[in-house]
């Protein structure tokens, strides 16, 4: 038991440093959001791709399935393209923050769709974590833009990992992200060609 909990903070943390390292390379890479997005969810399917090739795993799924994966894949988009486009607008420091406000639309969002009520002791550390958040960075308010995309991409992020966490059920980890990173790619590609920005996604 010891040993499982030291595991999984050790997990943690590496998440934890994993996530805020992603912002710092964003803030680093000079191409658009979008393309950060693009070529990011594109190396993970294909990595994915290799392992289920490797390993010989089945991809077949439902239509059923592959809507809900398609949906996903178009919401875990627009959590990254916010977030990479909330660092441009404002600092790695705000995006990470505004990240802190997914506990709040979760414990808003996951009541709704595993049928049960909403935990007030849950809504009431969100709001306080809000509150935190917003004395911190009251002297940052010329960031206002940067500071409403973090807003949105944690809202995305939290309606992406309910909805996972129900799919998760059902199938492999592996086949859910292989058709979220896959949709997340077409739908991506589709917006630069009706917006004609199809160059954005050359690495500068």
């Amino acid at each position: 038991m010891q040993k499982d909990n030291i595991r999984h903070h050790i997990h943690l943390h590496f998440l934890v440093f994993i996530a805020g390292f992603t912002a710092i390379l964003g803030k680093l890479i000079t191409n658009s959001p979008v393309s950060i997005v693009w070529h990011r969810m594109f190396i993970a399917l294909i990595v994915i791709f290799l392992f289920v090739a490797i390993t010989r795993k089945k991809l077949k799924t439902s239509y059923q399935n592959i809507f809900k994966y398609a949906i996903l894949g178009f919401v875990i988009s627009l959590h990254w393209i916010t977030f990479f486009m909330s660092i441009d607008y404002s600092n790695v420091t705000i995006a990470l923050s505004m990240m802190s406000t997914t506990a709040f639309f979760t414990s808003f969002i996951e009541p709704f769709f595993f049928s049960r009520k909403i935990i007030a002791h849950e809504l009431l550390l969100s709001i306080l974590v809000i509150i935190a958040i917003f004395l911190i960075l009251n002297s940052e308010l010329n960031y206002s833009v940067g500071i409403i995309l973090g807003i949105f991409s944690a809202f995305f992020a939290s309606i992406f990992s309910v909805l996972n966490g129900l799919l998760i059920k059902n199938e492999k980890a592996y086949k859910i992200s292989f058709y979220e990173f896959l949709f997340g790619v077409v739908f991506i590609s589709i917006f630069l060609i009706i917006t004609g920005r199809l160059d954005d996604l050359f690495i500068e």
